[in-house]
């Protein structure tokens, strides 16, 4: 098969494949919520600390969290492993947002390389705290965005852009957060 054969027949199966990731311009959109009976500061404080906590949360698949440049702030950088269904994540990036009110916070991640975004959102209901939990992978510039995001997730590194086991991760960190916020709302 000639060179040229080989690029039109990829590009061809990048144009066939832009629909089937069309979510969010282009990026995968991952979200799960749950609600917990907590106080906003409580959950706050907790995602605060991190490098405290992250093993804690799941001490099976989380194995390391630190702050890389010393701070918890916007701008400081941040690194985490985990390892699902043996697939070991290591990921760097830097905290782009962390605010926080007496009904609402936001932090947010961003991967060192801009292709991952991970925010903890914590909205105050009327009895307990909805924990949102949404990751975000890809470029969503239009058109080569679409592109970019084939390579990456069906050509490059389809072993960790495994959707429905980051999801099922997700979901298991969303359970477990509840047990341990709820467990120490109950302590006296």
């Amino acid at each position: 098969m000639s060179l040229m054969l080989k690029i039109n027949t990829i590009i061809l199966v990048m144009m066939m494949s832009i629909g089937s990731m069309a979510q969010n311009r282009g990026m995968i959109v991952l979200k799960d919520s749950i609600e917990i009976n907590t106080t906003i500061d409580s959950l706050y404080n907790w995602l605060s600390k991190l490098d405290e906590n992250f093993v804690k949360w799941d001490s099976v698949h989380h194995t390391d969290f630190k702050f890389l440049s010393g701070g918890a702030a916007v701008g400081d950088k941040i690194y985490f492993e985990e390892i699902v269904d043996g697939v070991k994540y290591s990921i760097k990036g830097k905290i782009t947002e962390k605010v926080k009110s007496d009904r609402k916070f936001v932090i947010a991640f961003k991967t060192s390389k801009g292709l991952g975004h991970i925010y903890f959102i914590g909205e105050k209901l009327e009895n307990n705290i909805r924990f949102i939990h949404i990751e975000k992978f890809g470029v969503k510039t239009p058109v080569i965005g679409h592109a970019i995001n084939f390579l990456l997730f069906k050509v490059i590194a389809k072993k960790k852009a495994n959707w429905a086991l980051i999801l099922n991760d997700m979901k298991g960190d969303n359970r477990r957060l509840k047990r341990i916020m709820e467990s120490k709302t109950l302590k006296p």
